[in-house]
Parts: C-alpha cells; sequence; structure tokens
C-alpha cells in the first residue's frame, strides 16, 4: 500500500487555502502527521481528492463501506473551538412549575389549626372593649364583629381536623371495598388477603376516632359546667360588718355590685363555653355517624370474610358440588344479613317507644303537681294541668297500642332466632358437608327454615274493638229477632 499524497488544504493547518504552500518546505512533523491522517483515511476507505479547487471538508464522518467495521480503530478527540464557554440546556419553565392544586394540597394539613388559633385570637379581641362607658362604645362595636368570627372558626376549624384524622382510614377502606367487588369469582385467596386488609383498616379507623370522641366529651363536660355556672353572678355588698359575697341567679338586687374577673377568665368562665357546647355537639354526632359507618364496614367484611372462607373449604372438601354449595352459602349468608339487619331495625324501634312511654309517664304526674300548685305557666300564661294531662296520657295510650299492634319485640325476637339457625345452618354446610347426603340434608333444614321464616313471622295485629263491637251488634239483632 503506497501513501496518498497529502493535502495542501488538510485540516490540520486551519487558515490555509490551496495553493499557499506549494512548493513551501515542510519539516518532519508535519509530514509525520500527514502520513497518519492518510494512513487513517486508507484504513477506513475513504478516497483523499488531489482536486485544489476544492473546499476541504470542516467536520469529517467516518461512513463505514461494505465489508468494513462500524467503529474506526481510532477516533482522534475534536477540541472545543475557542473561548467557547458551557451553555446550560434550555428547559421548559412551565415543567418545573408546581401545579396550583398540588399547592393546595400540601397546605391543607395546616389549615384546620390555622382556624383553631385565629378562632381563639378573635374571642380574645372580641372580649377586650371596655365593659362600661361611653368613650369606649366606638370601640366596643369595632371588636364586636370578632364575638360573631370567633366561633364560626372555631368549629370550622375543629371540624375539619376531625375529618383530617379520619380521611386517610376511610380512603383506604374505600379502595379495599372497590377492590374485593372487582375480583372474580375463582380468585379467592386474593379476595381474601384483602378482606383481611380491610379488616385492619377498620380498627385502624376505630383507633383514630377515640380522641375525636374524647375531644368531643370534654368539649361537652366544659360546655356544659360552665354554662351553667354562667348564669349565677356573684354579688358584693357593703354591711356594718364588712364586705358580704353571695352567689345569686340572673340580675343582681339593689345594693349589690357584680364581681368583675380579668379579661382571660371571663373568656374562660362565660364567653367559651357555650362555643365548647356547640362544637362539642357538633362533633358528638359527627363521631355517632362516622362510627355507625365503620360498624357497616365492619360487619361486611367480617360477612364477606366468612362467606370466602366458606367457599374455600367447599372447593377443598366437597369441589365436585362446588357451584351448588358455594350458591347455597351465599343464600345462607344473605338470609342471616337480613334477619339481623331486621331485628336490630325493630329492637332500636320498640326501645324508642318504651323510652318516649316512660318520659311521658313521668311529664303526667309532673304537669299534675305543677297544675295543682298553679305553677304551670308558659310565657306568663297559665295552663290547666288537668287538660295537660289527659292530653299526654292519650299520646302514651297511643304509643303503648302502636306497640302492641306491631308486635316489635316479638318481631325482634323472631328474626335473632332466625339469624342464630342460619348461622348453625351456614357452619354446619362449611364443615361437615363432604358428600352428597349431607349435602341433601343441609338442602332441606334450608329449606324449613326459610318457609318458617315466612309462615311464622309475627304480623301486625289487627283492631279488635270494632270487631266485638260489631260482633255484639250482631248478637243483639239476633236476640231482638
Amino acid at each position: 500500500m503506497t501513501s496518498p499524497t497529502p493535502n495542501p488544504a488538510s485540516p490540520d493547518r486551519p487558515g490555509e487555502q490551496p495553493g499557499d504552500q506549494a512548493g513551501a518546505p515542510t519539516d518532519a512533523a508535519t509530514r509525520q502527521t500527514d502520513e497518519e491522517a492518510g494512513a487513517i483515511e486508507a484504513e477506513s476507505g475513504l478516497a483523499r481528492t488531489d482536486d485544489q479547487a476544492a473546499e476541504p471538508p470542516r467536520n469529517v464522518v467516518a461512513i463505514p463501506l461494505a465489508g468494513t467495521s462500524a467503529t474506526p480503530p481510532a477516533v482522534r478527540p475534536v477540541a472545543a473551538p475557542v473561548g467557547a464557554a458551557d451553555v446550560p440546556v434550555s428547559r421548559d419553565p412551565a415543567a418545573d412549575a408546581t401545579p396550583l392544586r398540588d399547592r393546595i394540597e400540601k397546605l391543607m394539613p395546616i389549615v384546620p389549626g390555622l382556624m383553631i388559633v385565629l378562632g381563639l385570637i378573635a374571642m380574645f379581641l372580641a372580649g377586650m372593649p371596655a365593659r362600661s362607658g361611653a368613650a369606649d362604645q366606638a370601640y366596643r362595636e369595632f371588636f364586636a364583629s370578632f364575638a360573631v368570627i370567633a366561633p364560626i372558626l372555631l368549629m370550622l376549624g375543629f371540624y375539619l381536623q376531625a375529618r383530617q384524622i379520619l380521611a386517610d382510614p376511610f380512603s383506604r377502606i374505600d379502595r379495599t371495598l372497590n377492590e374485593v367487588n372487582s375480583f372474580r369469582s375463582d380468585e379467592l385467596e386474593r379476595k381474601l388477603e384483602s378482606l383481611d386488609a380491610g379488616l385492619s383498616y377498620c380498627r385502624y379507623a376505630a383507633s383514630s376516632s377515640r380522641p375525636i370522641k374524647l375531644l368531643a366529651l370534654a368539649l361537652l363536660a366544659y360546655g356544659a359546667v360552665f354554662t351553667v355556672l354562667s348564669m349565677f353572678n356573684l354579688t358584693i355588698s357593703m354591711s356594718p360588718t364588712g364586705p358580704q359575697m353571695d352567689l345569686v341567679v340572673g340580675a343582681p338586687p339593689a345594693g349589690h355590685s357584680v364581681a368583675q374577673p380579668n379579661l382571660l377568665m371571663e373568656i374562660l368562665l362565660s364567653g367559651a363555653p357555650p362555643i365548647a357546647l356547640i362544637i362539642g355537639l357538633i362533633l358528638i354526632v359527627w363521631y355517632a355517624y362516622q362510627a355507625s359507618r365503620l360498624k357497616e364496614f365492619s360487619r361486611y367484611i367480617v360477612d364477606e370474610r366468612a362467606v370466602v372462607i366458606g367457599k374455600k373449604r367447599i372447593l377443598d372438601r366437597y369441589a365436585s358440588r362446588y357451584v351448588e354449595l358455594a350458591s347455597l352459602t351465599e343464600q345462607v349468608s344473605e338470609m342471616i344479613k337480613v334477619n339481623e339487619k331486621l331485628a336490630a331495625s325493630d329492637a332500636r324501634k320498640n326501645s324508642a317507644l318504651l323510652l318516649l312511654g316512660v318520659i311521658l309517664s313521668a311529664l303526667i304526674s309532673i304537669v299534675g303537681i305543677l297544675g295543682a300548685a298553679d305553677l304551670l305557666t308558659i310565657g306568663g300564661r297559665s295552663l290547666n294541668g288537668n287538660v295537660v294531662s289527659a292530653i299526654l296520657g292519650v299520646v302514651v295510650a297511643a304509643i303503648i297500642t302502636t306497640q302492641n299492634t306491631f308486635r316489635l319485640a316479638e318481631r325482634s325476637r323472631f328474626q335473632r332466632q332466625v339469624a342464630s339457625d342460619g348461622r348453625k345452618l351456614f357452619t354446619e354446610l362449611v364443615f361437615s358437608v363432604d358428600n352428597n347426603q349431607k349435602f341433601q340434608a343441609v338442602l332441606k333444614e334450608y329449606q324449613h327454615l326459610s318457609d318458617r321464616s315466612a309462615r311464622d313471622f309475627p304480623t301486625a295485629r289487627e283492631l279488635e274493638a270494632p270487631a266485638e263491637s260489631g260482633q255484639s251488634q250482631r248478637e243483639s239483632s239476633a236476640r231482638d229477632s
């Protein structure tokens, strides 16, 4: 292989034009560099041109030909231009910007505490004006709005804080229930794992809700006690023996002056208790609602878990009749749920009617006593105790008639008995059936239980008084004839 003729316009000598170095002497270093470049071009398969009129290439790109390697044997580093500066890669500023929704979500955890603090500050500002004096009247009117803002901020703050505590457990429970409902009928193992996780979330939610209950009870106790105490006034009167302090209800009598506590004590003893009482009522009602939801979730998960375990045991013990046994298991489980729910509902109704009847019976006696003493007055108008007692007696009689007619207590007991028998049948179905004979026996027992629950259910009694009066009229007319 012969070395190609060096190009006078080689890229190794920038600034030289073709023909400028023709006939000029070259030193050994230049010849060596040209020979190395020629060797690289020869090995890569590129041909050199001796065309003096052609513009020499500035950026040489090696294009491998057929049969040659894609990687050149030597790579010559290209130096950066002199004076070039490192310029950062341009990025879209909109990509680094945080969305407004994410910013709001980050600030949400501190909103309840901030509202509680602002409510306490507003309550303090509402009590700052002087209690008397015409010079302070404008000052009092300026801060009067804080007396309205303070309870609103406090109520919203406590409510949002309580809701924020239970937001994460309830969201996990909802996700678990959605996941359970999305499983196929043959994915029993995964469904059981999700139900176990949901049961753990229910326990976590129950433990998280206990501070809310304790806070609500503490606010109720504080508000009730100090609201009652705020009705009393500590008065001071001067007597020959010295100053005397009395505790009176309502406006103080003549010659007595009311003791004025400092601002902090006035807020704690007079201003804050009514607000605490209202907040406690709101929290305890909200807690009762969330506790009922949590109880229903837990009951559903427990029942569904029992059904899934039953299906797994049926599949292990008697796989040939799995479809029939699984369907029967679901029917028995549904019968248990319906009867337990109806029994609890009837028991609550019966208890409410009993409690109402006891209260009204006590009111009859109280009204009779007050009426006899001429103390039964409402709005300055005296009421007749006998008339009020008679009306209350009619209401009590109507309550007793309702209980006897609809037989709420009997219905509740019957439905609980059916649910108990259904649970026994469910246990036998899951743990005992392993052949066709036992399956037929359990099926007959389920049919008998279903018939008994429909046939022996206590229905409402008909009103017997009109029937008896009509029968007596027919008997009297028969005797006359």
